[in-house]
């Protein structure tokens, strides 16, 4: 279990695309944190943190899209339907862009109830309120460029172009953190210069991620011809947990304003929460990032019914959350106090009080990505109420139902443990009940924890997987492919033809992609569905390369010996598609 996969490389590169997206939508916001508490003072810092709450929610519909488009196309492309995916992205692309500038314009016009709705008094002293409102004005300008660079992120993946992301993201950090020090030093604009200088370095990320559409082989291009709208209607299911959670999280954090104002929370207190809500909504990038990650790959897997896949992406899912959030978890306790005075700088006092909070909240990490992970799995395969019912307990119901239960003992440090506490129990629930099902069933923990639908699993006398790494490997699975074919009563010509192509296939593989790299893989995955239909997927994790276009191009050359495998493959196949998705090549074959 413990060796490199065929698709471990696909995933390490997913989730640094996956992070990035994420990091995209939440170093604005971390910047201005940062150089608020710098060059405006513990009250800009408070009217920061009031209108916080709100970016969480601008991040929806981009989000639904993000996961419901992503999942649902995956899926197709998993079934070989690429030209329906591509139509289902530009669908997506331009409903984004349609509702999130009238959605603006609305937001825009409601300026003071919704600062107000917000937590922000115009009785307030010290114009708290016409500073939080103009903050709100300022980065509400950019709610189209958030929505569209969170949606087109979430494809760069897909469509092989991961580099870009993290350009975009580098574009985004850089033109924002100059943007805020212009603002606070030379034009002095306040909070309105502050959210305004976000939402300009949000759009320039933009203009670097739609330079992807110029790419000749871009698989998704927003297309405005013959625009298939009613597939809205089957991405927006797939992708309404993020408008929970989103929603949810920001419900969450606006009840916790309100028990820490009623528990008599003063400045240092606010400050605190905002830090650790700031902290948290960036370490939190790990988490989504791991659930995009697992959730986009489930749904391409799913569309394969590849069960063998599925069951090593969900280790690799557990393997890379152990790492990776522990890392995270130790990195943040250490440097708790450093991270605190960053925020506060202008109000030493308050560091002991924020950095504690920092350490609670760092801990909560490799719980929330645990829970987070096992939740996209859910939503990758499409079942919505068990994804819907996690989701909710995660970000929102159990977090608040802890702080007021504990908020009477403890007053407004309810609010600091409620998140922490909330993650450790959902995370032991679900270990609990996977644990109880192995016990009940004998089987291994991650088979057991996947709860696949009944009608979705393949007989495993039906079906064969394995890794192939050198020719003895392609021998070896064309004899193993005979032996199921016989078992089963497969007819014997059929069985010949399957296990000669998939030994071709995997050969010609070795023979011109490998490169000599240590970390290139190929799986071949064989089954025999109900219909006694064999079916072969092979894939690998080498450069793309097409033998289905590469036959139809050479179809008629002179010289019949070059590429004789795929030639062949193509006589004795009744069907052979390939797709090269997610940084790997897939190639299916059916007799």
């Amino acid at each position: 279990m413990f060796q490199r996969s065929t698709i471990e490389k696909s995933f390490r590169t997913s989730l640094i695309v996956m992070l990035l997206s994420e990091l995209t939508s939440t170093i604005g916001p971390l910047i201005d944190g940062i150089i608020i508490a710098a060059f405006l003072g513990k009250n800009g810092v408070a009217e920061f943190g009031v209108i916080n709450p709100l970016l969480i929610a601008y991040n929806a519909l981009g989000s639904v899209f993000a996961t419901g488009a992503v999942t649902f196309c995956s899926q197709l492309i998993g079934k070989g339907k690429t030209d329906k995916a591509a139509g289902a992205f530009s669908a997506a692309f331009f409903f984004i862009v349609i509702t999130s500038v009238v959605t603006t314009a609305v937001l825009l016009a409601f300026a003071d109830p919704m600062t107000r709705l917000l937590g922000a008094s115009p009785e307030a002293a010290d114009n708290f309120f016409i500073e939080a409102k103009n903050y709100y004005i300022g980065i509400t300008v950019s709610f189209p460029a958030f929505n569209l660079m969170i949606y087109l992120t979430s494809f760069m993946q897909v469509d092989n172009d991961r580099k870009r992301a993290l350009i975009a993201t580098i574009v985004l950090t850089v033109t924002d953190v100059i943007g805020d020090i212009l603002s606070a030093t030379v034009f002095k604009s306040g909070m309105f210069g502050m959210g305004l200088a976000t939402s300009v370095a949000n759009y320039f990320a933009l203009i670097v991620l739609l330079f992807h559409f110029a790419k000749k082989d871009a698989m998704m291009k927003p297309r405005l011809k013959k625009l298939p709208w009613n597939l809205i209607g089957a991405m927006v299911p797939k992708g309404i947990v993020s408008f929970v959670t989103l929603i949810g999280t920001t419900l969450m954090f606006i009840l916790m304003n309100h028990i820490l104002i009623a528990y008599g929370g003063d400045i240092i207190v606010l400050t605190a929460f905002t830090v650790q809500r700031q902290v948290f909504t960036f370490l939190f990038a790990l988490g989504k990032s791991m659930g995009f990650t697992v959730m986009t790959m489930v749904g391409f897997f799913y569309g394969e019914r590849n069960t063998d896949d599925l069951r090593e992406l969900l280790f690799l899912g557990i393997k890379y959350t152990i790492l990776l959030g522990g890392a995270v978890a130790v990195i943040g306790i250490t440097f708790a106090d450093i991270l605190a005075s960053l925020f506060v700088s202008s109000n030493p006092e308050a560091v002991p009080l924020v950095a504690w909070a920092v350490r609670i909240i760092v801990l909560c990490i490799p719980f929330i990505t645990a829970n987070i992970l096992y939740e996209c799995f859910y939503r990758g395969a499409g079942r919505l109420f068990p994804s819907i019912t996690l989701s909710i307990l995660i970000d929102f119901l159990l977090s608040t139902i802890i702080a007021y239960a504990l908020a009477p003992f403890i007053g407004e440090k309810s609010v600091f443990w409620a998140h922490f506490s909330a993650q450790v129990l959902i995370l032991a629930a679900t270990v609990a009940v996977v644990w109880i099902r192995c016990q009940k069933k004998d089987r291994p923990f991650i088979e057991m924890a996947l709860f696949l639908p009944a009608q979705f699993k393949i007989d495993p006398e039906r079906h064969l997987f394995e890794y192939v790494k050198d020719i003895p490997g392609c021998s070896k699975i064309a004899g193993q492919i005979l032996e199921l074919g016989t078992r089963l009563g497969i007819e014997r010509r059929k069985t010949v033809f399957a296990a000669l192509c998939s030994e071709e296939m995997c050969e010609n593989i070795l023979e011109h992609d490998f490169d000599g790299r240590k970390d290139n893989m190929i799986s071949v995955f064989t089954f025999v569905d109900e219909k006694n239909q064999m079916l072969i997927s092979i894939r690998d994790n080498c450069k793309p390369f097409s033998p289905v276009e590469w036959d139809k191009i050479h179809n008629n050359d002179e010289d019949n010996i070059k590429y004789i495998g795929i030639r062949l493959v193509a006589k004795l196949a009744k069907e052979i598609r390939y797709t090269n998705a997610l940084n790997m090549n897939s190639l299916y074959i059916s007799f």
